[in-house]
């Protein structure tokens, strides 16, 4: 929320596959919402593979991007958030993705993987991470005065059932749930 408020450049840099571009839509769609400035990147495939690449990376924070967000993507980016980080740029990564030996050196990391083994959040693919994001910074309270927040989360649960069913995640728990919901939303859209 800092880097809306101070206006900056925040760039969502997602994956190419289905659960990938939903991730990159919620998270674009919701910082959009809350009248952040965001461009997005997304790997292709036949080029550059998945992951997050210095290469890719430099053009975004040399155009002054000052936050990056990842979303299905980024827990073992070691090197390209340590080359980030020396441009004084904040990485945080949403990742569903197995850890590594070690987490990289970003500013917050938000990963399941992380949580026990009979959390209700284990089976989150990368959109329902995104998704959780997108809900927590809906709902606090330096954007409380948008009255369309619960809104706009709904409106982002036809994509977090796309991104999940595509992903082939475990539906249960709350991953049934939005899952249920989006589906749900799904047979109402244009």
């Amino acid at each position: 929320s800092a880097a809306i408020r101070r206006n900056e450049i925040i760039c969502v840099w997602g994956d190419f596959d289905v659960d990938g571009q939903t991730s990159t839509t919620v998270l674009v769609q919701t910082f959009r919402a809350l009248g952040a400035r965001v461009v997005y990147y997304i790997p292709i495939r036949g080029k550059e593979s998945h992951g997050v690449h210095i290469e890719s990376l430099k053009p975004i924070l040399n155009n002054g991007a000052k936050l990056i967000v990842t979303c299905d993507t980024g827990i073992t980016a070691h090197e390209a958030i340590d080359y980030a980080n020396s441009r004084d740029v904040n990485v945080v990564v949403t990742d569903h993705h197995d850890l590594g030996e070690t987490l990289p050196n970003a500013k917050a990391i938000v990963n399941p993987k992380l949580l026990s083994e009979n959390h209700p959040l284990k089976n989150l693919a990368g959109v329902g991470v995104a998704y959780k994001l997108a809900e927590a910074l809906l709902r606090s309270d330096d954007f409380s005065h948008l009255t369309s927040a619960t809104e706009v989360a709904a409106t982002l649960l036809d994509l977090v059932a796309l991104g999940l069913i595509a992903d082939v995640a475990l539906l249960k728990g709350e991953t049934r749930s939005l899952a249920q919901k989006g589906i749900q939303t799904l047979r109402n859209t244009k």
